[in-house]
């Protein structure tokens, strides 16, 4: 399929990232490569580990949600084995985010309560503001509003201290466009609902 014909019907997601189309091409030859030392018998834990943690985050924005969770639910499995917090944390973040956009809600919103929960419990604040954010995403999904702001005016504070101006300025954009993408969800559901009760 060419990168120019390839679309996405994202109308349900609240801000879901797609890889940009200049980077399709070199994504897609990178997932080959990690697809390549994943099921080769040689590399060690560490690099087999990173290989799916790349496979899970990957796939997920080029549609491949799946596949995705099958790579996020090794990483995560493997990360255990090694007793690394962070990159079980990680491997949670990316899990978490693929489930979320196969269509599994619940199991992706349990994904980023542990992943929240280990960053609390061994003191690792690396991907704190990335699960807040994504995990406002999806309570914006799920009509959670009020979540959802909190969540994001959570990362936006972390992201300042950070000092990351385009993650500060993807989570004030979030902010900024929740009220509306939200009323636009009620309207079409309430379109939708008259256009039954008429039928």
């Amino acid at each position: 399929m060419n990168d120019e014909t390839e679309t996405f019907d994202d109308s349900a997601w609240f801000r879901r990232f797609r890889i940009p189309p200049g980077r399709v091409v070199s994504t897609r030859r990178a997932v080959e490569q990690n697809r390549r030392a994943v099921d080769d018998s040689t590399p060690g834990p560490e690099e087999l580990f990173h290989a799916l943690l790349e496979l899970a985050w990957a796939l997920t924005p080029l549609g491949r949600e799946a596949e995705a969770v099958d790579f996020g639910e090794r990483a995560r499995q493997l990360a255990k084995e090694l007793g690394d917090r962070r990159e079980e944390i990680e491997a949670l973040l990316h899990l978490g985010t693929a489930l979320q956009y196969g269509g599994h809600a619940g199991r992706a919103q349990l994904c980023f309560d542990d992943a929240l929960a280990l960053s609390a419990q061994h003191d690792e604040p690396e991907h704190v503001h990335y699960l807040l954010h994504h995990a406002a995403r999806l309570k914006a999904e799920s009509g959670e509003i009020e979540t959802a702001r909190s969540f994001f005016e959570r990362a936006l504070h972390l992201r300042k201290d950070i000092g990351d101006d385009a993650l500060v300025k993807s989570t004030q954009a979030a902010l900024e466009e929740l009220d509306s993408w939200c009323a636009d969800r009620r309207d079409d559901a309430s379109g939708e609902a008259g256009r039954k009760a008429s039928g």
